[in-house]
């Protein structure tokens, strides 16, 4: 089993999410570029209406920004369509919603302040006027904002899974609130033509992308899954899937046992003579031991994922236990790819056979060679820490590792490439 993450370790979270966005030039330059038309008021300061009034108005339209922007990147059938990096798609997601609380919490503490509000106003909820009903809108929002923000980073790892993607879908009302708010209210958006036009382009291509996410929630592409063989530890399951959805190597699938479950992500190792795809699964918890043990139904949506995309000729990859996944597939005899294959076992080296014989020398594996599975960056030849591209895959703390490990003995980030195994 393999996924791609979001969820980058701690140490090199800002440095992952700056080299993908640079990495990924057309994102960043949409990202800038979409919220130029919500600073256009400040060149234009009315001193009639205060400084301070019309920055609050700026800061919340900044904010409705940010939060078109966490909805579009969240919907997974977007990155597909626009063949977007989903892992970076997701980086830019997390990274939004840090920069969207702020600006949703600052948006009424500046309103309140220049129309001297006490601070009590600001969870007061007030339904008897138009006027009022749309401001409250707002301020339920804000609240639905923090929810949103607090289960996805303080509390994350308190709360189950469930709960939190529960907690998470509050995303979408909070959207409807949002744009309701900005529309009731008109401040801003009413005093430019152009404005105007842009909320509307806004409004529905949110409300486009919410329907896609809803009609493709409810409608998976569905399969049959069965278990064919293993190697070690690790299960090989063959699953049937429509001919659209065909990923490439290197790219990962996600699979449901109900239609309504919990999608956990697989990269496939490869595919048979009828189009079905092939999965490793390493049986360590309930989904997977029992997905891996019987036959049975399920719901595949994808592909997603571009983690070997790249135009390096000389790859290095460096896979912990059951990371190996995402290369499998990609593997050739090509004398530019080397693969470091790191275990605790030699039970735990899936497809050490199949490595072997394509890779031959190329493929080194410390656990058979007397390491007890151990091995440095600085083992790794002085040439290929000069020129090769490194691609790492394998749980946090192993990628976060190699990380440090490369840039210590003088690889540049922009040539290292990493996949966190886990999800979400």
């Amino acid at each position: 089993m393999t996924a791609s993450t979001l969820r980058a370790a701690r140490p090199d979270r800002r440095e992952q999410l700056v080299d993908a966005m640079t990495g990924r030039g057309a994102l960043f330059t949409l990202l800038i570029a979409s919220f130029l038309p919500f600073l256009t008021p400040l060149a234009d300061l009315d001193a009639q209406r205060g400084t301070a009034r019309q920055a609050g108005l700026v800061v919340g339209s900044l904010a409705l920004m940010t939060l078109w922007w966490q909805v579009i990147l969240g919907v997974r059938r977007v990155s597909q369509v626009l063949r977007m990096d989903r892992a970076t798609a997701v980086r830019v997601h997390a990274a939004l919603g840090t920069a969207g609380v702020l600006l949703v919490l600052l948006h009424p503490l500046l309103m309140a302040g220049t129309q001297n509000r006490p601070l009590a106003w600001l969870w007061q909820l007030d339904f008897r006027y138009p006027h009022n009903t749309f401001v409250t809108f707002g301020k339920l929002a804000a609240a639905l904002f923090a929810v949103v923000w607090i289960s996805s980073t303080i509390a994350k790892r308190l709360i189950r899974y469930r709960s939190w993607r529960a907690m998470h879908l509050l995303t979408y009302p909070l959207a409807v609130l949002v744009f309701a708010h900005s529309w009731g209210v008109r401040t801003l958006i009413s005093d430019s033509v152009f404005v105007n036009a842009y909320w509307w382009v806004l409004a529905a291509s949110l409300a486009a992308a919410m329907g896609l996410q809803l009609i493709h929630r409810l409608r998976p592409a569905s399969g049959h899954a069965s278990t064919i063989g293993h190697d070690g530890d690790v299960r090989i399951v063959e699953v049937s899937v429509p001919p659209r959805l065909q990923p490439a190597p290197g790219q990962f699938v996600y699979v449901r046992s109900t239609r309504l479950g919990r999608a956990h992500p697989f990269s496939p190792i490869g595919r048979d003579e009828h189009g079905r795809i092939l999965l490793a699964v390493e049986p360590v918890g309930p989904f997977t031991r029992a997905f891996a043990v019987s036959a049975q139904r399920c719901w595949v949506d994808g592909p997603y994922g571009s983690f070997l995309d790249d135009d390096a000729t000389v790859r290095v990859y460096i896979a912990g236990g059951i990371g190996v996944t995402p290369f499998v597939d990609h593997l050739t005899s090509n004398g530019r790819l080397h693969l470091y294959h790191l275990a605790r076992s030699e039970r735990d080296l899936a497809f050490s056979r199949r490595l072997s014989s394509t890779l031959g020398p190329r493929f080194y594996h410390p656990v058979l060679s007397g390491r007890g599975g151990r091995m440095r960056a600085d083992d790794i030849p002085r040439p290929l820490l000069d020129s090769a591209t490194f691609f790492i895959c394998g749980r946090r703390r192993f990628v976060t590792g190699w990380r440090e490990q490369l840039k210590d003995v003088g690889v540049e980030s922009g040539r290292i490439r990493s996949e966190v195994f886990e999800w979400p």
